[in-house]
């Protein structure tokens, strides 16, 4: 699988003991987890790669959900059967935490493909592989975009 020699990025392997042979979980996770070293992609915004990506592909490249703490999705408070008390009712209270994981993850990292996608074909994957080759051999022109 040369093709998926993708620069600046790591697969995370999970141990998937009841994983289909195909995809196998590195394919899927590397799909995931393109933007990860910065400077092989010489400070690249990862919004911009994603743009670049998404026109090469054509399909949605998106970043990940927003975190928690910030998400309009989830607010406890707006349900009044979580006010047990005061105390919990201001521990439940998402504005409060920090995650600067989840943010950094969500700003500045994550590159989501659809999932039926990845999984339809061992070609979809070759045309993201190869796209992401494509957007790293132009990468001196998305520095202007940037």
């Amino acid at each position: 699988m040369s093709h998926l020699a993708i620069h600046g990025g790591e697969p995370v392997r999970h141990p998937r003991k009841s994983w289909p042979s195909w995809p196998p979980a590195e394919v899927m996770d590397r799909a995931v987890e393109l933007v990860t070293d910065a400077s092989v992609w010489e400070d690249i915004p990862c919004a911009v790669f994603r743009k670049a990506l998404a026109a090469e592909t054509g399909l949605p490249v998106n970043t990940t959900y927003e975190p928690l703490n910030k998400s309009p999705c989830y607010i406890p408070q707006s349900k009044k059967r979580y006010h047990i008390d005061e105390a919990y009712w201001k521990a439940l209270d998402p504005s409060q935490y920090d995650l600067p994981v989840c943010t950094r993850a969500y700003g500045n990292e994550a590159v989501v493909i659809p999932h039926a996608f990845l999984l339809a074909n061992p070609e979809n994957i070759a045309l993201v592989s190869d796209a992401v080759e494509k957007v790293y051999q132009y990468r001196d022109e998305l520095k202007d975009v940037a």
